[in-house]
C-alpha cells in the first residue's frame, strides 16, 4: 500500500479518559475544546471498545492489530507494570508507517516515579 505523501494523521490515545465527559461526545460541559475542534475537522468514532483490560496489553492490540489475547499479553503482571511481552518479530503499526514512505512517528508519554 502507497501512503499519500500529504497525508496527516494525529492518532490520539488517551489512557483512562471517560468520552462520556468529553464536550465532542456530547458531555454538557465544555471540557474538551482542542479535542473537540480535532473531532470536528478530522474523523471522531462514535463508539470503540478496548479488548483488554491494562493499558500494556490493550496498548499492545492497538499496534499491533491484534486482540490481546493473541499477542501473548492479556493481563498486565502485577510486579512488571511496564513490561513488553511480545516478540520483536511481530510487526507494530509505526515501523510499518515508516516502511511506507518514511513518515515520522512519535510518542509522548507521562511517567511517574
Amino acid at each position: 500500500m502507497k501512503i499519500p505523501k500529504n497525508l496527516n494523521v494525529v492518532w490520539l490515545c488517551l489512557d483512562t479518559l471517560r468520552a462520556d465527559h468529553l464536550s465532542c461526545y456530547g458531555y454538557f460541559r465544555k471540557t474538551s475544546p482542542t479535542i473537540d475542534r480535532l473531532a470536528s475537522e478530522g474523523v471522531l468514532v462514535p463508539q470503540s471498545r478496548a479488548n483488554a483490560v491494562a493499558t500494556g496489553p490493550a496498548f499492545t492490540s492497538m499496534f499491533t492489530g491484534r486482540y490481546a489475547v493473541n499477542n501473548g499479553w492479556y493481563m498486565t503482571p502485577y510486579d512488571l507494570g511496564d513490561m513488553i511481552n511480545f516478540s520483536d518479530t511481530m510487526p507494530v503499526l509505526p515501523e510499518w508507517i515508516q516502511d511506507r514512505g518514511g513518515i515520522t512517528t512519535a510518542a509522548f508519554d507521562k511517567t511517574t516515579e
